[in-house]
């Protein structure tokens, strides 16, 4: 059967939007900055499909999506395309603005920064460093002039159009020990006997002007003015913005409105598990929905990009989907008005997948056949290492004996980890540095470190996933709390913590509240930093079981005793698991992912909890999505500090 291709567009989407007009997108990304300039190549570029694909998902037309990259992106050639992009715009059109690159901080040059100085992105031709008389950062675009730039387009967009910007880069931060890329630097353009007028607070590109008769404006920052920004992985293990891929991921997958705040804490969530010491920034009205409140999805359906045989399909739809290996799908003809064939993800890929057909199926030359997904999979636990050690180490018999039977797969260019060795000292580390294995080299015992940092991977690829871990829209609505109690005195609560510092010895109460119209069993994990996870509710320990942890609608539960804080410091989460069964996770626990119901069905958040503990045999396994009727979530995080 020739190769056959439908439509031209990326995805199908029945959709309504209300009030907006057309879409317009601008991404610029920077990751090969030329030699001279001195700044490090990092993998802007990669974020570029990620954040297309998902602009084209939300109805997002190609002609609609300026993209300039690398040499392109020049300052001058910036300030074009913002110009180019103001004239386009009508009112009640939506912008994105997509910024993936470095960032840095600059003298400020007019007053206006506490600090003394101003935020700014770097442009292709924006060098490093400060030589007086040279370049003193004339071609930075500074935080003030994309303010004034976004006022323009607002005033123009009217109360009635939208303006979203994401800033995937950072400006301030210290060095690291892992081998993560950091987007910016810690170098202030600026003589180095330069000091701040002020002491350096807490501040990102403050970009948003408050004024009503404009459109409204949200801005995300990938992290802190005081981190440095770390990229990630992507599903297909190539390094990516940690920020873009969260923001990308989350658009993609959008099955309701979303307020900017809940994009935001949607942000949080899913960088805890890519990038758990960065904490993300944002600035907006909190009550204002992404393109509209009434958001209507009719009906979602894609395309079909080639039919290879008979029984054999690709599908323009992939991972950044969330249509992992495994999912079901049926071919539905628009002409026929049915569904003519059903079949299962056999590969999937960013922006398209492969499809084994249950029965052949003859598709008509010019009939409009459309992909329904039935039944999604759930993504595969992984986890990706760049290996940096010399292929002359002595560690290298070591890591061949680790890389042969790990479920890890080897990343050329960014990781989940990195694999570094100095002066004899391999370190097993995150991104930011957070060391989770090192030791000297010592010939006798390769074999019991390589089976250490085996378990050290497991660990850290069970707690990455279960971070993640998250099913939008549940009919199951429950929600935790964490209380801060005095340790003294439990019935005394101090506050209730979210996203907090908690030091070391501090004791908090956990309380769950069920916001829904249906009674469900619950079940909190907890995962540390150092990606050991346990079971707090039920507290087995004290006797009690899953079927006691039962909450009707309208009811709350808070723990009669306090939990105390205890080390490793970092940063901690705690997931709340809503189900129509009582789980058994403790059990699952115990026996490192055994089957814990005999002859009886496991619950479907069961298999996937089990499934967490893989080995090299279950690399890659994939289990079914439980059903919003099945399960539903919520999650907390706090950082633990030492006193």
């Amino acid at each position: 059967m020739k190769n056959y291709l439908i439509l031209t567009l990326f995805a199908w989407v029945l959709f309504s939007f209300h009030l907006y007009g057309e879409k317009h997108g601008l991404v610029i990304a920077i990751g090969d900055y030329p030699a001279e300039g001195e700044w490090p190549d990092i993998s802007s570029t990669n974020d570029v499909v990620h954040i297309t694909s998902s602009y084209k998902l939300l109805g997002f037309e190609d002609k609609n999506i300026r993209v300039i990259t690398d040499d392109e992106a020049s300052y001058q050639n910036i300030l074009s395309s913002f110009e180019e992009l103001l004239e386009d715009v009508q009112k009640g059109d939506v912008v994105f603005i997509h910024y993936s690159g470095h960032g840095q901080q600059v003298i400020d040059d007019n007053g206006d920064e506490i600090d003394g100085l101003d935020e700014a992105i770097v442009p292709f031709d924006s060098p490093l460093n400060f030589k007086k008389g040279v370049y003193e950062g004339e071609r930075l675009i500074r935080d003030d002039l994309i303010g004034k730039f976004s006022y323009r387009i607002r005033k123009k967009l009217g109360v009635n159009g939208q303006l979203v910007l994401v800033m995937d880069s950072c400006h301030s931060g210290t060095g690291t020990r892992g081998g993560g890329r950091a987007r910016g630097t810690d170098k202030i353009m600026a003589p180095n006997n330069y000091e701040p007028a002020y002491d350096k607070k807490e501040s990102n590109m403050g970009v948003v002007i408050e004024d009503d008769n404009i459109a409204p404006m949200a801005s995300f920052f990938g992290a802190s003015s005081r981190e440095l920004n770390y990229e990630t992985v992507d599903d297909q293990y190539k390094a990516v913005g940690s920020l873009s891929y969260a923001f990308a991921s989350i658009l993609a997958n959008m099955s309701d409105s979303y307020s900017f705040k809940e994009i935001f804490e949607r942000i949080k969530l899913k960088m805890k598990s890519i990038a758990p010491s960065q904490n993300p920034q944002w600035e907006g009205p909190e009550d204002v929905y992404l393109l509209g409140e009434s958001f209507d999805q009719k009906e979602l359906l894609f395309d079909i990009k080639e039919v290879i045989s008979d029984m054999e399909v690709v599908g323009q739809i992939g991972t950044i989907s969330e249509v992992f290996e495994g999912s079901i799908v049926e071919l539905y003809s628009l002409d026929r008005e049915e569904v003519i064939a059903t079949g299962e993800v056999s590969a999937s890929y960013l922006t398209e997948c492969d499809i084994e057909l249950f029965e052949p199926v003859s598709i008509r030359d010019e009939e409009l056949v459309k992909i329904r997904i039935i039944e999604k999979a759930t993504s595969a636990v992984r986890c990706a290492i760049e290996n940096r050690v010399k292929k002359s180490s002595e560690w290298n018999e070591t890591i061949e004996a680790l890389l042969d039977g790990s479920i890890a797969t080897i990343s050329e260019q960014g990781g989940d980890l990195y694999l570094l060795e100095e002066n004899g000292l391999l370190t097993l580390s995150t991104a930011d540095g957070y060391q989770l294995f090192a030791k000297s080299f010592n010939p006798n015992r390769s074999k019991r470190y390589a089976y250490q940092m085996d378990k050290i991977i497991k660990a850290f690829t069970q707690g990455k996933y279960i971070r993640a871990y998250d099913v939008s829209h549940s009919q199951l609505n429950l929600s935790l709390s964490i209380l801060k109690v005095d340790c003294e005195d439990q019935s005394k609560i101090l506050k209730e913590i979210d996203d907090d510092e908690l030091i070391i010895g501090s004791c908090i109460q956990l309380k769950v509240e069920n916001q829904g119209a249906k009674p469900a069993y619950f079940s909190v994990l907890d995962i540390q930093p150092d990606n050991v996870i346990n079971v707090i509710i039920p507290a087995a320990y004290l006797g009690f079981t899953s079927e006691e942890y039962y909450l009707e609608p309208g009811k709350t539960f808070t723990t009669d005793y306090s939990i105390e804080v205890g080390e490793p410091a970092g940063s901690e989460v705690l997931k709340l698991i809503a189900s129509d069964e009582a789980l058994d996770l403790g059990a699952i626990m115990s026996s490192k992912g055994a089957s814990t119901r005999g002859s009886r069905h496991n619950h479907p958040f069961e298999n996937i909890f089990a499934a967490t503990y893989q080995s090299a045999d279950t690399r890659g396994v994939t289990v079914k999505k439980p059903s919003v009727e099945q399960v539903g979530t919520d999650t907390k995080y706090f950082r633990i500090v030492k006193k």
